[in-house]
Formats: structure tokens, sequence, C-alpha cells
């Protein structure tokens, strides 16, 4: 069966940015019905009144970007360029970069000892619900990785192999960083010298306990923890790591699940490893700021601040 143009396009996203280029899609749809603009055949102005329109309503700079970035997806070339590249759309974005530049989401983050000393207490493996084990196994796997939750979510039973001294997880799967030509990146948890924190061991278990569980045509690595037990979405995985942050004592109205990318990568980098290997651990490539401009933040230390003061 023959693809169309549009099909193969997409087919380029992931989930994710597919998410976020609709939204885009819709607001783009209704900014042309009410101008009365073509959809797809446009000019320099119109796209920039679409970006600096919603600017003016607060809209950041990295969500402006990927406005542009889900036009460029969709609109004909104007006047040879792509809307991404055209000068003028450039200038915009550059634009509203100097009035209104990215920041990071956490200004702060926390220390992975107040999350583990928490994991200590689901111990022994044997003694836990299946809720408590699936918690315990997709946070410490989220923390010794310092991947995306998405990365998780997409591991398929296929991709690990059990060596006895470690276990590793080729990810198959298209994930945000997937490029062509750019290898998949695979995770390694080595036997732990202390088995109460052995990532290894616990996913030992988590497959031991959910392989009578599981259907035959399940090979999602994390499923439901009720029944039916099927494969469960990036959000479910999500919201186990927030109820463990939450039994930790980590304050989730201000640190979300995808806190533990940046708590466990500025631990790393506390501890002395090497900005080069954090990066490779974390799927960035070498040249990427990312992790210097968003992700490496101090430790909050606010309460124990106000208790110093107050004890």
């Amino acid at each position: 069966m023959q693809e169309s143009a549009m099909q193969v396009l997409l087919s380029s996203l992931t989930e994710g940015s597919w998410n976020q280029y609709e939204s885009w899609f819709k607001r783009w749809f209704k900014f042309c019905s009410i101008q009365n603009k073509s959809l797809f055949s446009t000019n320099v102005s119109t796209v920039s009144s679409f970006l600096v329109s919603h600017f003016n309503e607060g809209v950041g700079y990295s969500s402006i970007n990927c406005a542009k970035s889900a036009l460029s997806l969709l609109l004909d070339p104007i006047e040879n360029y792509s809307v991404g590249s055209h000068p003028v759309i450039s200038r915009v974005l550059r634009g509203v970069g100097q009035l209104r530049p990215p920041q990071p989401k956490y200004r702060s983050t926390w220390n992975p000892q107040v999350v583990l000393k928490y994991l200590r207490t689901l111990w022994p493996l044997s003694s836990l619900t299946l809720q408590q084990l699936t918690i315990r196994c997709a946070t410490l796997m989220a923390l010794a990785s310092s991947h995306r939750i998405n990365s998780l979510s997409v591991i398929k039973l296929s991709d690990i192999i059990d060596t006895g001294s470690c276990i590793r997880i080729f990810i198959s799967s298209r994930i945000k960083t997937s490029k062509p030509g750019k290898i998949q990146p695979t995770l390694c948890f080595k036997n732990f010298e202390d088995p109460v924190l052995c990532v290894a061991n616990t996913i030992r278990n988590y497959l031991e306990v959910t392989q009578p569980l599981r259907e035959e045509s399940c090979q999602q690595l994390f499923i439901s923890v009720s029944t039916p037990h099927k494969p469960v979405v990036k959000q479910t995985i999500s919201n186990w790591i927030r109820k463990c942050l939450e039994s930790s004592g980590i304050d989730t109205h201000i640190f979300g699940p995808h806190s533990v990318r940046h708590a466990s990568t500025s631990c790393a980098l506390r501890k002395g490893v090497a900005i080069d290997e954090i990066k490779k651990a974390a799927s960035w490539s070498e040249n990427s700021k990312v992790f210097a401009q968003f992700y490496n933040q101090p430790l909050d230390n606010s309460a124990d601040y106000y208790n110093n003061i107050f004890s």
C-alpha cells in the first residue's frame, strides 16, 4: 500500500512531538478561519502575526518555537524558504527569545537519597504488593538510567537481556532522541552490592511476578497493577513515580515525575561523574547544552534552612 507524502511526513514524528504539534495545528486552523486565510498557502506576514499573537498572550519561547516547527511541517514554502528557516520568522523567534528567554522548569532539585531512603522501606521484595513492586521498579529504573519516562514506557520484553551480572535493555522502539543513523540507547543495570537498592534484582523480581499475569501477546515491560493487566501508557508510569515522590516527602506541587531526570543527572555531577558520561547515559548528544542550561540544578535546601533557623 502506497503512503501519501503527508503520511510519510507524520511518521517522522514521535508520539510526543505529534501531541505538541496537533495543538498548534488546531490553533492555526482557528486563526486562519478568523482571518479568512488559507490553511496551507500563506505569507510571512500571516505566520509572523500568528506567532506574535500567541507571544502577546503570554506564551513562552519554547512553545512559540514548537509552533514554528509545526507550521514548517504543514505549510508550503514561503519565498523558497521553509517556514522555520525564513529570515523574517527566524528574526521573530530571536526577538521572542530576547524578550522572554527560555527558562528551566526547576530552579533547584531534590536529593535522590530522600527517595532511596523511602524505597528501602519497600523490602523484602517478596512482601510487596504488585503496586508497591511496580512503583519501586519504575522509580529505581528512572533514577538509575536518567532517561525520560517515555523511554521506560516503550521497553519490550524482547529488549531485555539478563547476563547474570547485569541486565541490559536495548530500546528498540522510537523515542524522542531517535534519529536516522543514531544508535538507539542501551540501559545497563549491573548487580549492585546493596541488594535493597539493586535495580537488576528488582527488574528480575518484577518479571517473575508479572509473568503469569501477562497475556501471551503482551510484550511491554510495564503492565497495569489491576486486572486486566494490560500494557500501560507513559502517563501511568508518571503517576506511579509521582506516588513514590509523595511517599518520600518530595513536594509534588513543585517537582513532577520528570524531575527524577533532573535529580539523578545533577547528583551524578555532584558525585564527580564526567559531563560526557552524564550526556551519554541520559541520551544527550555530545554537543548538547540541555544539561547545563536546564537540568544541572542545585539542591533544594529551603526546608533545611528554615529548620536551622527555628530549631
